[in-house]
């Protein structure tokens, strides 16, 4: 299969940032409206900027929820961002009730303040790496851009192949590798060089 990254192109999602982001760095993508699209591309990228349940109902509704579902552990690259990768678990508390994609066991829960009330996560924060493996370019030097209310609290399946970041009293996963799928709570999009380095080495994954 030739190299294609596929951006899967939802009202609720940020379609259009991300794909400024790569033509940046020359890499020409395509919009994913449809499965006949998605069946060309090596790489795909879920971006996500809305609720949970917006995102598994506009998947249902554009008949992708399925397809996207049969690519974990398979030759296709996968990238979520955001609610792109909160959806890849069982469910969320944003949304009770809706199934996610069902790769991982987790479910998303909200950010509370040091008061115990719902909190945005908005701005730059960094990511601790750990002693996990690098992921793509992920490092503890760098800053990544955050806007998100419920986070991933642990990726079982992924071991310490993750990395994370501290907000309020919530330990949140920012990144996380698994077999062929990459999930970052952060926008790389908007994240100016680390960000676009982080696409770049994303969309060089074999």
């Amino acid at each position: 299969m030739n190299r294609l990254v596929g951006i899967v192109q939802l009202e609720a999602g940020n379609s259009a940032s991300v794909e400024r982001a790569l033509e940046a760095l020359g890499v020409k993508a395509i919009q994913v409206r449809d499965v006949k699209t998605l069946e060309l591309c090596s790489h795909i990228i879920l971006p996500g900027v809305a609720s949970f349940g917006s995102v598994i109902d506009e998947l249902q509704s554009k008949k992708l929820f399925a397809p996207l579902k049969n690519l974990y552990e398979s030759d296709i690259k996968f990238m979520g961002l955001c609610a792109g990768m909160q959806i890849m678990g069982k469910g969320s508390q944003e949304n009770p009730g809706v199934q996610g994609l069902g790769w991982f066991t987790y479910e998303n829960i909200a950010i509370v303040n040091n008061e115990g009330s719902k909190a945005f996560h908005t701005g730059w924060n960094s990511v601790q790496m750990g002693d996990s493996q690098k992921i793509l370019s992920a490092s503890d030097n760098s800053s990544y851009y955050f806007n998100h209310s419920y986070y991933v609290p642990n990726v079982e399946e992924a071991h310490d192949d993750f990395g994370r970041t501290e907000y309020f009293n919530s330990t949140i996963v920012s990144i996380f590798k698994h077999s062929n799928v990459v999930g970052i709570q952060f926008h790389p999009e908007k994240s100016q060089v680390e960000g676009l380095d982080m696409l770049k080495h994303f969309v060089e994954w074999d």
